[in-house]
């Protein structure tokens, strides 16, 4: 009975963490700032977010098939004209946490 008690607690400690993480990540805000604000202990923060496989370099992307992967769109120039002739120029707009948008327009 202890031992199914002890595996709840701790499922629910890590879905706990999973949480944080999460909501460090979409926060905008620097690891440091957020576990302030948290009351949490950097390396509580830094040693959970590792184990749970959820630490990403900026220069490798995202791990585990993660929101922030890598999506090829493939070559625009063939895209725009098989879409339509008519099609001249390319508009994206990504919002970014932290409130940051990022816009690329192509003509």
């Amino acid at each position: 009975m202890a031992e199914s008690s002890t595996s709840k607690k701790g499922q629910e400690r890590q879905a706990r963490w999973r949480k944080l993480v999460a909501q460090q990540r979409v926060s905008g805000q620097s690891i440091a700032a957020f576990c302030r604000e948290h009351c949490i202990a950097e390396q509580s923060f830094y040693g959970w977010r590792s184990r749970l496989g959820q630490w990403r370099s900026p220069a490798k992307g995202a791990r585990n098939g993660d929101e922030g992967a890598f999506i090829d769109l493939g070559a625009m120039a063939s895209a725009s004209a098989a879409t339509s002739p008519h099609v001249r120029g390319l508009d994206i707009r990504l919002e970014l946490p932290g409130g940051i948008t990022l816009s690329i327009r192509r003509n």
